[in-house]
């Protein structure tokens, strides 16, 4: 889970720990281009032996951290505070220490930050 993560990026007091929770959890290996047939519900239909899913190595990244004005977007959009108590919880936000801001503007979580979500 995230604790793994967390552990992985910003050093784990026991690397062992890492290293193990990560063999148990390993898939198997499998072949690039190696396809497995799809099944609807625990019964194969003549549609689902038709369809195949294939196995494909790809990357993701993660979205870049927010600006200040992207924040007060989003918690516009969900409802969050009024016109007048946005800054201020912007502001606690960085005097606690959850974040800090960083070139751009942009609001780079912390490690309190990051344990707290």
């Amino acid at each position: 889970g995230f604790l793994s993560v967390l552990k992985r990026a910003y050093g784990a007091d026991d690397e062992d720990e890492v290293e193990d929770d990560e063999e148990e959890r390993a898939l198997p290996d499998i072949p690039e281009g190696a396809t497995f047939p799809v099944v609807a519900a625990g019964k194969a239909t003549a549609a689902a032996e038709r369809a195949t899913v294939a196995v494909a190595d790809r990357l993701t990244t993660p979205p870049d951290h927010l600006t200040e004005s992207e924040l007060i977007a989003t918690m516009e959009r969900h409802g969050i505070g009024t016109d007048a108590s946005i800054p201020t919880h912007i502001e606690n936000v960085l005097k606690r220490n959850y974040a800090e801001l960083g070139a751009g503007r942009r609001l780079k979580p912390t490690k309190l930050g990051l344990v707290l979500v």
